[in-house]
């Protein structure tokens, strides 16, 4: 489980007492827990935007979320909170790849999009 928040403790002593396999290494590069996954579960209840769920699809990896920030437009498959572990246990029942739904600026489009945002 990659990164913190205020429930990190909380599951950190569920996931010991459960003996389940779960590490907790925090805030990391994502690169190589990506490229070992087979599904992201955000369990946001608000994004900003979304980069996690942006850069999971990008490589393919099957992003769950409620319907926050990006994760809609970005290919998520979304659902209401309460069904989060139902759809994470049936997208690991019948794995596959998925598609991030949004293009992918290069360093210098961006910088021209950002640009073009400053002009009023």
């Amino acid at each position: 489980m990659l990164g913190s928040g205020s429930l990190l403790e909380k599951v950190k002593r569920e996931a010991e007492d459960k003996k389940l396999p779960v590490e907790f290494p925090g805030w990391q590069d994502t690169t190589p827990y990506l490229a070992r996954a087979h599904v992201v579960l955000s369990t946001s209840k608000a994004e900003s935007w979304g980069a996690s769920i942006v850069e999971a699809l990008a490589v393919g990896v099957p992003v769950v979320a409620p319907d926050v920030g990006i994760a809609r437009e970005a290919g998520a498959i979304i659902v209401p909170r309460e069904g989060l572990a139902d759809t994470v246990a049936r997208v690991l029942r019948a794995p596959g790849r998925a598609a991030l739904n949004l293009p992918l600026l290069t360093r210098s489009e961006w910088v021209v999009a950002w640009k073009s945002s400053l002009d009023y």
